[in-house]
């Protein structure tokens, strides 16, 4: 059940919420507070466990540590209540609009918000259906209970997968070959699921069905897209001045350089959905989003992929590249490249024959259209290896929110390429923020081995890539 998102445009927090900015536990408690209610925990508990379920009592139970989020409050509740004259126990993941104190970034993140609450209203019940239909198990994903997409007060209610033994991998490790499998037959299943339901009558077009399926928090607005290319100009400065200090990777600097004027357009580019690979992709799957369940020796054996704000209709290859390229080794990503694209595409071929459809591209084409979106994936990483193999405590507070912060502020209220200060959004880093960015670098050897992969494998490509 999802209140307030029938009407679906760019909500801001109001002023109120607004002044509660920071990233403090002060800020976590005081929006937790608002959000968190006994009216909303009532009806997402009516939902998972049915109408006659009375509370008895409920409280808030923080999780999650220092970098597992980054725009939003996820937390947990945990509660007590009487069915049919017994007590039982249980508790649901709390999602929760973040304030933001820019107008430019609340549009972004409270666009993600709120396309996250339309997915778990629309797109999951449909993709589950067509699963379910032809005998195959629903779709990994935790279930919705209940969320509210109003200014001022965002709030999803979802399933604790914790109850069912799932857990978070360490977002650090790099996943192996068996975690890697099952993330891919998922991954798999759910972008096949979206070509059975295309084969329905009444969805033929999903992006036009569903026209939020075509933006996401990154070119929802104007304003955002230059913040957005503001950034990956940034992330890319931060990569040639961590390249410098390494032998081999004049090439690649070089590239860099030509590339950032057209950066943002060129990633943009990689998302095309005008092509037999469109399929809805997850969009942001990586190893903090993504569960694993284990047997009693310790190996995985199921998969489900969480935080779907940034679900998208997009080539199925740029799922594939952002996850092979922020959650892998180079080594694992080469040696086993061949075998995890059978493995993708067996998933795929199994879903596709299980509706009678016939498969839309062959194998070998969709190893071409992977080797086509390696520059998504090289993008995605360049942005988030660093914040992600860094140590929690060499990463200051403001490093979460700054970037966005200082773009947004600057692209919302001046010139599309001026700061507040009249320096454009791309102007050369200050030697303090050098100075901090290689020192992840320096500190985190696997950081600078999976790093360095990434532009390993764009030289080994030659001119073609380049």
């Amino acid at each position: 059940m999802v209140r307030g998102s029938k009407d679906f445009t760019r909500f801001s927090l109001g002023r109120e919420v607004q002044q509660q900015l920071g990233n403090s536990q002060q800020t976590h408690g005081s929006v937790t507070k608002k959000l968190i209610t006994e009216d909303n925990i009532n009806v997402a508990l009516h939902k998972a466990k049915g109408s006659g379920a009375r509370i008895v009592s409920w409280t808030v139970k923080n999780f999650t540590a220092k970098g597992d989020n980054y725009v939003s409050v996820v937390t947990s509740v945990d509660i007590k209540y009487q069915l049919d004259g017994n007590e039982y126990s249980t508790s649901f993941i709390a999602k929760l609009g973040a304030p933001q104190s820019t107008k430019t970034f609340s549009e972004s993140i409270d666009y993600a918000f709120v396309k996250e609450c339309r997915v778990y209203e629309e797109i999951v019940p449909l993709l589950g259906e067509e699963l379910i239909s032809r005998g195959l198990q629903r779709l990994r994903v935790p279930e919705c209970y209940y969320a509210i997409c109003e200014p001022g007060d965002q709030v999803i209610y979802l399933e604790d997968l914790r109850i069912r033994g799932f857990q978070t991998r360490e977002r650090k490790a790099p996943l192996d070959k068996a975690h890697t499998t099952l993330v891919l037959q998922e991954m798999a299943r759910l972008h096949a699921a979206s070509l059975l339901l295309q084969s329905r009558g009444g969805y033929e077009q999903l992006d036009v069905k569903f026209p939020y399926l075509n933006k996401d928090c990154f070119d929802v607005t104007e304003d955002v897209q230059k913040m957005a290319a503001g950034l990956l100009d940034k992330h890319m400065q931060e990569t040639i001045i961590a390249l410098k200090e390494f032998e081999g990777y004049q090439k690649a600097i070089q590239w860099l350089t030509d590339l950032m004027p057209h950066a943002y357009e060129t990633w943009m580019r990689q998302l095309d959905n005008n092509t037999k690979f469109a399929v809805i992709c997850h969009g942001d799957c990586w190893n903090n989003n993504i569960l694993f369940r284990y047997d009693d020796q310790g190996n995985p054996i199921e998969a489900m992929l969480v935080d779907l704000q940034l679900l998208r209709f997009a080539s199925l290859a740029a799922d594939i590249q952002l996850l092979f390229c922020i959650s892998l080794t180079g080594h694992e990503r080469k040696s086993n490249l061949d075998y995890y694209l059978d493995v993708y595409y067996e998933s795929f071929k199994s879903v596709m024959d299980s509706g009678g459809l016939a498969m839309p591209f062959t194998r070998g084409e969709l190893a071409d259209e992977y080797e086509s979106k390696r520059l998504y994936g090289l993008f995605w990483a360049m942005a988030f290896l660093p914040a992600i193999l860094s140590e929690s405590e060499d990463i200051p507070d403001e490093f979460y929110t700054n970037d966005l912060l200082t773009a947004s502020e600057g692209l919302s209220s001046c010139s599309a390429s001026q700061d507040p200060d009249g320096e454009s959004v791309g102007s050369p880093m200050s030697e303090k923020e050098k100075e901090v960015f290689l020192l992840k670098f320096k500190k985190n050897p696997d950081l600078t081995s999976r790093f360095l992969s990434l532009f390993d494998d764009i030289i080994g490509n030659g001119e073609n890539v380049l």
